[in-house]
C-alpha cells in the first residue's frame, strides 16, 4: 500500500468514537480533624521547587508527602481502604496490590487554581480537604458538570482518568489546604 492509500484509509476510517460511561464520585468524612493543624504544618513546611509549574497553580508540595508523614499516609490508607470497599474481590486476591504511588499537599490563597487535568494512568485518585474557607472554589468535573463543594475533613475519591479542575479561588476568606494523591493497582504479581 503507498503512502496516499494509506492516507486516504486514514481520512475515511472512522477511528474516533465518544464513549459516555457513568463515572463515581466517592464523598466521605474521614474523622481525622484532630491532626489537621499537623497536616497543615506539614504541607506548608514542605515547600515544593516545582511550584507552579504542574497543573496547581498554587503553593504545592513534592510528590512523595506520604512517604516521610505517618499523619499523611492515614489519609493516603483510607482512601484504599475506601476503594476496597467498593470493589468487588476476585479470586486473584488483586484488592491487596492497591497503593498510593504519589501524593502531595497544596495550599490555595485569593486567585490560586487548577487547571483542567486526568490522573491517568492512576486507577483512582483522591481530595481530602483539611481547610475550606468560606467561598473556597469547588472540584469542578467539566464532563460531568458537577461542582463538588467541599467541606473540612472529606475525602472526594474519583477515577484517574476522569478530567478535573479547580476554578480561580476569587473572593476566599482563608487558605484552602488540601492533600491528593493517587491510587494504583500493582500488576505485577497478579
Amino acid at each position: 500500500m503507498s503512502l496516499k492509500e494509506l492516507s486516504n484509509n486514514l481520512q475515511t476510517e472512522d477511528e474516533i468514537f465518544t464513549f459516555k460511561k457513568k463515572e463515581r464520585v466517592i464523598r466521605r468524612p474521614l474523622s481525622l480533624h484532630h491532626l489537621h493543624k499537623d497536616m497543615a504544618d506539614i504541607i506548608r513546611s514542605h515547600k515544593h521547587e516545582e511550584e507552579r509549574k504542574s497543573n496547581v497553580q498554587a503553593y504545592m508540595t513534592n510528590y512523595f508527602l506520604h512517604q516521610a508523614n505517618s499523619y499523611v499516609n492515614q489519609v493516603a490508607d483510607a482512601a484504599i481502604d475506601i476503594v476496597k470497599s467498593l470493589q468487588v474481590k476476585d479470586q486473584k486476591g488483586t484488592l491487596d496490590k492497591f497503593f498510593t504511588y504519589d501524593c502531595w499537599g497544596a495550599v490555595y490563597s485569593e486567585n490560586d487554581y487548577t487547571l483542567p487535568h486526568t490522573h491517568g494512568p492512576a486507577l483512582w485518585s483522591w481530595v481530602y480537604y483539611i481547610e475550606v474557607p468560606n467561598n473556597a472554589p469547588p472540584l469542578y468535573f467539566p464532563q460531568a458538570k458537577l461542582r463538588v463543594h467541599p467541606r473540612p475533613d472529606e475525602i472526594v475519591i474519583f477515577p484517574g482518568h476522569v478530567i478535573h479542575e479547580v476554578p480561580p479561588a476569587v473572593g476566599m476568606s482563608d487558605e484552602r489546604i488540601v492533600l491528593a494523591g493517587n491510587i494504583y493497582l500493582d500488576y505485577r504479581n497478579t
